[in-house]
């Protein structure tokens, strides 16, 4: 269980030290975990890490959210994004998902979830502005 209560830094910290020793048994190229409110972080092979914190939402209805995070992440690496806009991206159809309340209807397309980022970006803009 993650203790989130001393901050996201230190979880990260402990995942990083249990993905090394995860790497040395598993012979995999990328381990991936979700932190749901706290965004996501992968580690690879050769030790990086890469987090991305999640985007502010209002919660209605968190079944499905892996999913669509896994769909979307899987689908910007097929677009040969970097690791961290991949993690970004299955955030944003994580969140787009967790928005709703049920699964079917909230599964986003392509231009659904490109419509959302930009919209976040806005608002993280307007915000910086404030």
């Amino acid at each position: 269980v993650l203790d989130f209560s001393s901050g996201v830094q230190k979880v990260l910290t402990q995942l990083k030290k249990s993905a090394l020793a995860f790497f040395r048994q598993w012979q995999g190229k990328l381990l991936v975990v979700t932190l749901g409110e706290f965004g996501s972080v992968a580690f690879t092979a050769q030790g990086e890490m890469h987090y991305e914190p999640s985007m502010p939402i209002e919660v209605k209805d968190t079944i499905g959210a892996g999913d669509a995070f896994a769909s979307g992440f899987c689908i910007a690496l097929l677009k040969h994004l970097p690791l961290s806009q991949a993690l970004h991206y299955g955030n944003a159809c994580g969140a787009m998902v967790a928005s709703h309340q049920g699964v079917l209807e909230a599964l986003p397309s392509v231009h659904l979830v490109e419509a959302f980022l930009a919209n976040k970006q806005n608002e993280k803009a307007r915000a910086c502005r404030s």
